[in-house]
């Protein structure tokens, strides 16, 4: 699992941080520490990047915990705010079509339909010159 995030503006410069999960009710409350980040920057602003290897289940859990809702990150800096100087829900995401998809959809639907129409017409004019 990769993690990245920049803060700014932090109250010390030596903060850490983790990611918690899972909450009971979505984009509320606290739970447990899921994934401490290792050697993070001593800056009051900066940038982390880390790579982490987790369980199958470990790995599922934070993702749907994510996902729901129920996960968060925590930045703490010792003394001013070591409940969470920076507390954030992890982002959940919906895949919403863009205006070009319909319109292609649109065009494909049209197309198929159209093909279908011609198709029954030379059928028909099949058929009457049987008979004629």
């Amino acid at each position: 699992m990769a993690v990245q995030l920049s803060f700014q503006g932090l109250a010390t410069s030596s903060p850490f941080g983790h990611i918690h999960c899972c909450t009971a009710v979505p984009l509320t409350g606290s739970s447990g520490v899921a994934l401490n980040f290792t050697s993070f920057p001593a800056a009051s602003t900066g940038f982390y990047t880390s790579t982490f290897t987790l369980a199958p289940a470990a790995f599922s859990t934070l993702l749907g915990g994510a996902a729901a809702g129920k996960a968060y990150v925590n930045i703490d800096t010792p003394g001013t705010y070591a409940g969470g100087e920076i507390r954030g829900f992890l982002p959940v995401t919906t895949v919403v079509p863009e205006p070009g998809t319909y319109a292609l959809m649109g065009l494909g639907l049209a197309a198929v339909a159209g093909a279908a129409a011609r198709r029954r017409r030379q059928q028909v004019r099949s058929i009457i010159k049987l008979h004629a």
